[in-house]
């Protein structure tokens, strides 16, 4: 069949339905080819696509993957970050949860990203990756792979599509071919609450946690999946699926609702997480009786369910979720499989999953531990809805079995170990880890040709984990680097005391803690600066109760100061300094709750609660976070303008637009630069006169130098005048080359100037222990002398912090 060419301005894509389901699971229903690049010639290619900012024009090759391909010339010699090229459509793209194109870099080396952007209305919604390797590859990008820039009107109404090269290290001319930009409809989609996103809640980035878990969850044993959002269920874009999963949607719209149920009136299934409507609660068979906090920590620690009841299901799942809605069945069909136990082991008589024939309800959230096990139940849901999807799962996790941690196959992993287990205190327990493996990977071989799905699935899953203790085992360590774990929570790990907390981390190699103890308008100890939160009353002073445990274990303590951020703030406090017009304005003069950097009161603030800390308490350190603007759009408020004409002594005569570009553009950045330097200069000089010992550091964006331009964070000025003792770059990221081309960038920045020590995302974006320990490890293959972990949680105390300290923290 001939591929569309060409969209029209008023045309819709093509709709290919490659395979409808009926009991049977089709991971793919439809395909939309939204642009085949089989034009008849240049000329119609340089008429659809348009270059821009001087760019050249594209050409037809005919060599493509399946036809003519698009070559995008990109001239890198001249000053430019990117070449881009656009094109005028009218698409609705609302069904589509994936896109694919392919692509094919002449240099990788000479192209440092690719973009593709659909823009709608007076925004674009943005996927990235990065091409690092020669040849043809397809690149696939779920919804929630792009982000959003501006304020788009919506999937449904893509209005133009624009490809973007980006420079890499190399400055040559290069190019780059394209071939099928696809969209994809999956019969399974998991559905990221967007109108979370757009009421401007701080619940979104909880709502984005959950999609990211769930894919991750869903992907380990190969159930293939798309993502869609809130406001393309509205439009109906549920329409001949099979499931579609809401891992965490606190603000579904009316029309998402009704969307929804006659999603469900027609056969679909739905499996819901804590956040749900009444009328999808009576969709699903039960009643939602009240919300309900714990009223003890750890009364919500595990789900146990009644395994039979539904085939597949594990015995259990940990959870330690601090609140639930309470639940209860008022259909036949509606059935509790799941029910809540606390951390004793006790029956807390409260429903946490149910199963009726529309779909599934589970009482919270899911968290981000036991997630093998969170895995299977997934499947096991799913598996009672969609025909065939316990074989899928079963297979990939078969030839799964071994290929972790950049492995590709059994073999590779199974040699890699036997080969590091040579001469190792624990070479005897790897060897033995590998023989059970290797025997409950043939029973699963057995169980899964004869048809047993669910017991091939369960052994699959006890192989790779042996396989993978063994990896953990078989980890060199290095002594005498600096291990640290930074804690969000001023209070600690929940549950826990702060005692708990040091001797857990000390007992698993960790040196330092970075406790969360001050923002810019609250504070967790007795200050006599910042406000003092409530909580303080009841709990005590926070920075008192750790540096006291870490005395006792003989771990550091660095106090960690969120510089300039209101979000935590009091609404009379925020109210206050926007009143006494301290807060920050945007370029189109809309308020953000932040302090402005420049104003001298703020300044005094800031300089003065973190210098307390250091005068009052006997910690280790202090650290900076949130040592910038919010973004490139801030700060332009009149404070600002003022302030700036007078240590430059000029008048700007149109601001904020007479700095954003003209002579006077470079010289606002600078002074953008120079108040948050001036803020880090003045606490590293007060500090150290009263304490010469006092270790003062900062967590840093990783872009630099990027970051000087956009959000005024000149960090390698500050390791070049010694204003820091170390360096903590925020590289949350689980690409492993992009980590490691990441850090050595870094490296090569510092110089040896300073220590810099990653920072490794294990919460965000969400790390495995595995993806965890990798890092750690190239850190150090690249001359790294320490790491630090974000953030110190339940689930790294209890998932990561163990698997570290077998091998790669082994050494005190």
């Amino acid at each position: 069949m001939k591929r569309c060419s060409s969209i029209a301005a008023a045309a819709v894509a093509l709709i290919i339905a490659v395979s409808m389901f009926a009991n049977g699971y089709a991971a793919i229903v439809e395909r939309v080819f939204i642009d085949g690049f089989d034009y008849e010639g240049d000329e119609q290619a340089q008429a659809a696509w348009q270059p821009m900012e001087g760019a050249s024009p594209v050409k037809l090759s005919d060599n493509g993957v399946v036809g003519k391909a698009l070559i995008l010339p990109c001239d890198f010699t001249q000053p430019v970050e990117r070449r881009y090229w656009d094109k005028v459509v009218k698409l609705d793209l609302s069904r589509c949860d994936t896109f694919s194109i392919i692509v094919n870099p002449q240099q990788p080396d000479a192209i440092r990203q690719f973009t593709i952007y659909f823009r709608s209305g007076d925004g674009w919604y943005a996927g990235w990756f990065r091409l690092t390797k020669p040849g043809w590859q397809k690149v696939t990008l779920s919804k929630a792979d792009f982000a959003v820039e501006g304020k788009p009107t919506g999937w449904h109404a893509i209005d133009c599509i624009r490809l973007s090269v980006w420079r890499g290290e190399r400055q040559e001319r290069t190019f780059a071919a394209v071939d099928e930009l696809t969209g994809i409809v999956h019969s399974i989609a998991v559905v990221r609450g967007n109108l979370t996103l757009l009421s401007g809640s701080g619940e979104w980035q909880a709502v984005q946690r959950c999609v990211d878990l769930m894919l991750r969850l869903l992907r380990m044993f190969g159930v293939d999946v798309g993502v869609l959002n809130d406001t393309d269920v509205e439009l109906g874009a549920l329409h001949g699926r099979a499931v579609a999963i809401f891992p965490y949607n606190p603000h579904m719209s009316d029309a998402e609702v009704e969307r929804t149920i006659e999603f469900i009136n027609s056969g679909g299934k739905v499996i819901i997480f804590y956040s749900i409507q009444r009328q999808l609660a009576e969709a699903l068979g039960i009643e939602l009786v009240r919300y309900m906090r714990q009223e003890r920590q750890g009364q919500f620690a595990y789900v146990r369910f009644n395994v039979k009841v539904l085939t597949g299901l594990p015995d259990e799942i940990a959870q330690g979720s601090w609140n639930i809605n309470v639940v209860k069945p008022i259909r036949n069909d509606a059935r509790v499989v799941g029910e809540w136990y606390d951390s004793e082991g006790n029956p807390t008589g409260l429903p946490a999953l149910v199963v009726s024939a529309n779909g599934a309800y589970m009482a919270h959230i899911l968290l981000p531990q036991d997630e093998a096990k969170k895995a299977m139940m997934l499947v096991a849901l799913l598996g009672s809805f969609v025909k065939d999807v316990w074989h899928v799962a079963a297979s990939n996790a078969f030839n799964n079995i071994g290929r972790f941690a950049g492995f590709a196959s059994y073999d590779e992993c199974v040699g890699w170990l036997r080969e590091n287990a040579k001469g190792k205190l624990a070479e005897g327990d790897i060897l033995q880890l590998i023989a059970k493996a290797e025997t409950m990977r043939g029973d699963c071989e057995i169980a899964l040709k004869g048809g047993e799905f669910v017991r091939a699935l369960r052994l699959a899953i006890d192989s790779n984990d042996l396989l993978t203790k063994a990896w953990f085992h078989a980890q060199p360590s290095m002594a005498g680097e600096f291990r640290a774990l930074w804690c969000h929570s001023a209070f600690g790990i929940p549950g826990w005391t702060w005692e708990r907390a040091i001797e857990w981390l000390s007992r698993h190699g960790f040196n330092a803690v970075f406790p969360n103890m001050l923002w810019g308008g609250i504070a967790y100890y007795r200050s006599d600066v910042l406000p003092v939160a409530k909580d303080v009353e009841v709990a005590g002073d926070q920075i008192e109760a750790c540096v006291a445990a870490a005395k006792k274990f003989g771990v550091q303590v660095h106090v960690w100061k969120v510089n300039w951020n209101l979000i935590t703030a009091t609404k009379e406090f925020v109210e206050r300094m926007r009143a006494l017009k301290r807060t920050q304005k945007d370029l189109n003069g809309n308020d953000v709750d932040w302090l402005c950097p420049s104003h001298p009161d703020n300044f005094k603030l800031e300089f003065e609660s973190m210098v307390e800390v250091v005068r009052k308490y006997d910690v280790d350190g202090i650290h900076f976070d949130y040592i910038r603007y919010p973004n490139a759009n801030c700060c332009y408020c009149e404070g600002c303008r003022e302030r700036f004409e007078r240590e430059m002594g000029i008048t700007v005569g149109d601001f904020p637009k007479g700095v954003l570009s003209g002579e006077l553009a470079e010289k606002y950045k600078q002074w953008r630069c120079n108040q948050i330097t001036h803020l880090v200069a003045a606490v590293s000089e007060a500090a150290r006169k009263l304490k010469p010992n006092i270790k003062i550091s900062a967590a840093v964006f990783r872009d630099y130098p990027r970051c000087r331009e956009t959000v005024g964070q000149d960090w390698l000025l500050w390791v070049e005048r010694g204003y820091l003792d170390f360096v903590c770059p925020m590289n949350y990221m689980a690409d492993m080359a992009l980590f490691k081309e990441t850090v050595e960038r870094q490296l090569k920045f510092v110089s040896g100037k300073a220590p810099l020590y990653p920072g490794i995302g294990a919460s965000a974006p969400g790390l495995t222990p595995v993806e965890v320990v990798q890092q750690i490890q190239i850190a150090r293959g690249l001359g790294a002398k320490g790491f630090i972990i974000f953030n110190y949680d339940v689930a790294v105390a209890e998932n990561v912090l163990p698997a570290l300290s077998v091998g790669t923290t082994a050494e005190r």
